[in-house]
């Protein structure tokens, strides 16, 4: 039998939360976030907002789904935000994630799967709204260790938004 909740942050609130499973999840200010902690996997859905997530090491995958995307750890630090314009950024802090892209958010040409490495960020539009039962999830992903970023791949407004979110005076 699994647990299942809702949790939601209010503005200027920062919440941590700590899950059955000993995982804790960070939630800034407006954030809203699904959880349903299963027999087969810890599912969950990031509906807005940001949220930081320091999974516990188990054998139930840990899927984090967030506008038609998915994130897949397992005993990982990662942070996942979804902007107020429907873009879904990705940070891994420490370990290893495999980010798996909405259909419509790849060129035909390019990996709908792509794993990223401490410090790297990647970012994607959402997709339209699906419920997490219909995406797919992914296979775990192995722990790895690094302290470096990578804002290749990340929209300038959005590297603006990161650089803002905590700030007194904004950019």
């Amino acid at each position: 039998v699994g647990v299942a909740e809702n949790s939601r942050s209010r503005s200027g609130e920062q919440r941590a939360i700590r899950l059955a499973d000993g995982s804790v999840v960070m939630l800034e200010s407006e954030t809203a976030l699904k959880v349903q902690l299963g027999t087969a996997v810890r599912r969950l859905e990031l509906d807005q907002g940001t949220a930081r997530f320091e999974v516990a090491h188990e054998a139930r995958p840990f899927v984090v789904f967030a506008g038609g995307g998915s994130i897949t750890a397992h005993g990982t630090v990662f942070e996942v935000r979804m902007t107020p314009d429907r873009r879904v950024s990705v940070r891994l802090i420490r370990g290893s994630v495999e980010v798996h892209f909405p259909a419509a958010a790849q060129p035909q040409f390019q990996p709908r799967t792509r794993r990223l490495h401490p410090g790297e960020t990647v970012s994607f539009d959402a997709a339209p709204v699906k419920k997490a039962a219909d995406q797919p999830i992914a296979p775990p992903a192995e722990a790895q260790a690094e302290d470096a970023r990578d804002y290749r791949e990340v929209r300038l407004a959005d590297l603006v938004g990161e650089a803002n979110r905590h700030a007194a005076v904004p950019i």
